[in-house]
């Protein structure tokens, strides 16, 4: 017997509810649309706020930054209290739906973070302090000043971290596009935010430590010209005398005075001996050709004491291009005989124009012992353009061009991981260090004309990751150099004039490996070796006048666990930050 069709009246009214059902559900979804474009809207007003905020601060002007750090809190919270509401926890379930979602409802519980526990910190530091803080009174900074900001700065950082930690935990491949730009913008602004907080959050600890009771501290300028894996030749040296606050300028002196001692002021581990022979420990302009400052400090202070002896508290580090940044914000200086050093010419007339100029030593060092002693009494005796000078000292720590030792343990401790520290371990933990450093092999001046940059590439085989590290090298040198002076050429221990000869140390991680090593395409000579547990491979490396030469090699990460790759190169006279990051081959 055949079933009867349900009659007319019956499939009307089941028409009618699919069309209620559909209704509703069309309802729920543009509003759910018109909810999620609304969070995204809040988090790009907090995003705009927060780049004016973070100018406000930068210029010093508190009540602008308050009304902004209001206005941030109110977008922020709009969007946080928008995405904790019950139904898009539900939808965090949704396939395809759910990473979006549950990226969403981070960065807006990061940005209501941000909002309420790293900015009002900020604030009150902004209306309490300023950079004058920072400012020399008579020759004296305000220790109690800058310790003042410490608990301010802590909380700040603390804050950032938490925030940085949502975001990091948000999901990243299977964002719907019209938030992954949002989402990656707000992961890459609060990292950035994190890193600068934790310095400064260091530094507000670190420096009263360092300016308090009677301390002696030696200050090297490393020359980038003769370039040594910390950044340059340790060419001129003068003496930090400090009291309570004040700062003078003691003893000044060259590295050539220093140099092929009779015996070696401390004793190097096997390892430093077969990777860099005796002459760390035996010359003053080689102790950072090991690439970790803190052991290089140690042999630095070491042979200060054997030769001169000097009972130093620490060791401090910068090249001409920090003076550049420096200069900018305190305004130039006139040298002897009217010469002018300026953020502008600081480089160029430091690390090249000086050796055209003057053919002796005694009167290079002459030149270079009276820039040190004017730019210290102008940033010293000066309150003009603080605020850049402090900006231009933390893109130069930011570039690893200024370093910083201390024998305190306490301090150095606080400083380990800082860009500051100059450490070969490298950085941050949880991160694979790879490391390309640079020294010098012909004692010329000829890497003023010399540039290199590092990346990483990698994939993962077998649950491994495989890196492969590429470095280009370029000489800038005129293609005619005879007219050079023998101070620039230098020796040349067998290189034609103008030639470079750069060693090249090449370092992976610890458990890992460094192998088939190449220039421009072809296997070469390398030496391997280990130094603090890490494998690293030596080549030499020629560039003839405006040649680029590429090495290459393949560097092997021991676990899939090692967090992203951080890459730490000799920074040059090239003003960027040569270091840099790279995701993890296996994440």
């Amino acid at each position: 017997m055949n079933r009867r069709s349900p009659s007319r009246p019956r499939r009307r009214r089941l028409l009618v509810a699919l069309g209620v059902v559909g209704g509703l559900a069309l309802v729920v979804v543009v509003f759910l649309g018109w909810q999620l474009q609304q969070t995204r809207s809040d988090l790009e007003q907090a995003q705009d706020t927060a780049r004016s905020l973070k100018q406000s601060l930068a210029d010093g002007n508190a009540d602008r930054a308050g009304r902004q750090a209001g206005a941030l809190e109110a977008s922020a919270s709009s969007a946080h209290d928008r995405m904790t509401q019950p139904q898009w926890r539900a939808l965090g379930a949704v396939p395809f739906l759910g990473d979006t979602v549950d990226a969403l409802r981070k960065v807006s519980e990061a940005a209501d973070v941000v909002a309420t526990r790293a900015v009002p910190p900020l604030v009150e530091i902004a209306q309490d302090f300023s950079a004058k803080a920072f400012t020399p009174s008579e020759g004296k900074v305000d220790v109690d000043a800058i310790a003042g900001l410490a608990p301010q700065v802590a909380s700040a950082s603390q804050g950032l971290d938490a925030a940085e930690k949502l975001l990091d935990s948000a999901a990243e491949g299977s964002l719907l596009s019209a938030v992954r730009g949002p989402v990656d913008d707000a992961r890459s602004t609060v990292r950035s935010a994190a890193t600068t907080a934790s310095r400064a959050s260091v530094a507000s600890r670190v420096l009263p430590d360092m300016l308090q009771g009677e301390k002696k501290y030696l200050l090297v300028f490393q020359n980038n010209a003769e370039i040594r894996a910390t950044g340059g030749l340790p060419g001129a040296w003068a003496v930090l005398d400090v009291k309570d606050g004040a700062v003078e300028l003691g003893e000044q002196g060259s590295a050539a005075g220093l140099g092929d001692l009779a015996r070696a002021a401390d004793k190097l581990t096997p390892e430093e001996l077969k990777v860099f022979d005796d002459q760390p420990a035996t010359d003053f302009r080689d102790v950072n050709i090991i690439p970790d400052w803190p052991r290089a400090a140690e042999l630095a202070a070491a042979i200060m004491k054997q030769e001169k002896d000097l009972d130093l508290d620490g060791v401090l580090a910068l090249d001409p291009v920090t003076l550049g940044y420096l200069l900018k914000g305190s305004g130039g200086v006139t040298l002897a005989k009217g010469v002018p050093l300026t953020s502008e010419n600081a480089t160029q007339l430091l690390l090249n124009k000086v050796y055209l100029t003057f053919r002796s030593n005694e009167k290079q060092d002459a030149f270079f012992a009276d820039a040190a002693r004017r730019v210290f009494e102008k940033l010293i005796s000066t309150g003009n353009g603080t605020d850049n000078v402090v900006r231009g000292l933390v893109r130069a720590g930011r570039e690893h061009r200024v370093l910083v030792w201390s024998r305190d343990q306490q301090v150095a401790e606080a400083l380990q991981g800082t860009a500051v520290a100059g450490e070969l371990s490298g950085g941050r933990t949880g991160r694979t260090p790879v490391g390309v450093y640079f020294n010098d092999a012909t004692g010329a001046k000829m890497q003023y004309y010399f540039g290199a940059r590092s990346r990483v590439t990698g994939r993962c085989v077998d649950g491994k990751g495989n890196l492969r590290l590429t470095v280009t090298l370029k000489s800038r040198a005129p293609q005619d150099s005879s007219f050079l002076p023998e101070s620039i050429q230098g020796p040349g221990f067998g290189a034609d004039p103008g030639t470079m000869l750069v060693n090249t140390y090449l370092y992976g991680p610890a458990g890992g490996s460094v192998t088939n090593v190449e220039i421009d395409g072809e296997p070469t000579t390398a030496f391997p070796g280990t130094h603090q547990d890490r494998p690293l491979q030596t080549v030499t490396v020629q560039l003839d006048p405006g040649s680029t030469v590429v090495v290459t090699a393949t560097v092997k990460v021991p676990k899939p666990a090692d967090g992203e790759v951080e890459l730490s190169q000799t920074p040059t006279i090239e003003q960027r930050n040569a270091s840099s990051t790279a995701p993890a081959p296996c994440a």
